[in-house]
């Protein structure tokens, strides 16, 4: 195989859609997962405060007087 035909192949549609399929697969993967390592050290940090949907209805319905 000389360099001719492995330019052919390396352009051809078919590796190109597969290459991108491939990155597209590692983006839609590698992104939720980053979001969650942030997530993770923000509430370690004490940076996002979470409370139970309880007890935002509990408060909620006590502020209607």
């Amino acid at each position: 195989m000389n360099g001719a035909e492995l330019i052919e192949l390396v352009m051809s549609q078919d590796v190109i859609l597969l290459t991108i399929i491939i990155l597209c697969f590692i983006v839609l993967v590698a992104v939720p997962i980053h979001w969650l390592i942030l997530g993770k050290r923000a509430l370690e940090r004490g940076r996002v405060r979470i409370e139970s949907m309880s007890n935002c209805m509990i408060e909620m319905g006590e502020n209607d007087d």
